[in-house]
């Protein structure tokens, strides 16, 4: 099979952190997070060698780790870096710098060792520079087996900060963190939809996930994409990539980096302080 990499996807947008002072790109049509309502959100405060400093979702493997998108950590200055932080226990922007959020921060990153600009691996590790306190940990869950979460027309869960609007150039964002309810989408969509090209699709490292005007958007790198089961959270992608200027989702899902996939990758780089159950 071709190998399809990030720039190489037709018409997509990597959701990319954006420049100093905006917020990554997000959900639209979402509501509200309150909360305690997805306690293992973080988010990533990212400073370039370019300059710039942007912003990627994550999600909390334990109490020195968290997981995101390999591309948000591209070209980065490299930690310890003072403005290389990550944010937890925050529903609005302007918590950051309240007493009830906890900054910490990053001490390294670890890119998945194949991705090298392919779209299929793009997944990475961060390793907190001291532990979360006990009193803000809540990490997710991963599950190995994690096919019948990601059936065709089963419902997940995208959460974020920043645009809420459809269109590369739409500046509308958002105060406060959302989450939009959608749909596992057939893989087919996705190859007609992004790819189009005879023999080439997107791996079983992919999932797609949209539902009418609901989903992730261009900014929204590294963000937790979940599935309830049994009363549980249980993370089951990274946001990748979207069409940006597209709101119907059903047509144009967004692109997730399915975790399950990574376990070992995963375990082997918390060195086991995280297990996928």
């Amino acid at each position: 099979m071709k190998r399809l990499l990030l720039a190489a996807v037709l018409g997509v947008s990597i959701a990319a952190p954006l420049q100093k002072d905006v917020p990554s790109a997000l959900i639209y049509d979402g509501q509200r997070v309150v909360a305690g309502q997805f306690p293992f959100f973080a988010w990533l405060q990212i400073p370039y060698k370019d300059g710039y400093v942007g912003f990627c979702g994550a999600s909390v493997l334990g109490d020195r780790f968290l997981l995101t998108a390999f591309h948000c950590l591209l070209d980065i200055v490299e930690p310890p870096n003072e403005k290389l932080v990550a944010f937890l226990n925050i529903t609005d922007r302007a918590e950051r710098s309240s007493p009830s959020a906890l900054t910490m921060q990053v001490a390294k990153v670890a890119l998945h060792p194949q991705t090298e600009g392919d779209i299929e691996s793009d997944i990475a590790v961060v390793e907190l520079a001291s532990s979360i306190p006990k009193s803000f940990l809540r990490p997710v869950k991963i599950a190995r087996k994690d096919e019948d979460l990601v059936e065709v027309g089963k419902p997940v869960i995208a959460m974020g900060f920043g645009r809420t609007a459809f269109g590369k150039g739409n500046a509308t964002l958002s105060q406060h963190l959302l989450y939009a309810q959608m749909r596992v989408v057939d893989k087919e969509v996705c190859n007609a939809a992004y790819i189009g090209e005879p023999g080439l699709e997107f791996p079983d490292t992919i999932l797609c996930a949209g539902e009418g005007r609901r989903g992730h958007g261009m900014g929204d790198s590294g963000g937790p994409l979940v599935a309830l089961k049994d009363g549980e959270t249980i993370q089951v992608g990274v946001s990748s990539f979207e069409f940006p200027e597209q709101s119907d989702k059903d047509k144009y899902p967004g692109g997730f980096t399915r975790v399950a996939k990574f376990c070992d990758f995963i375990e082997a780089t918390t060195r086991s302080a995280f297990r996928c159950s």
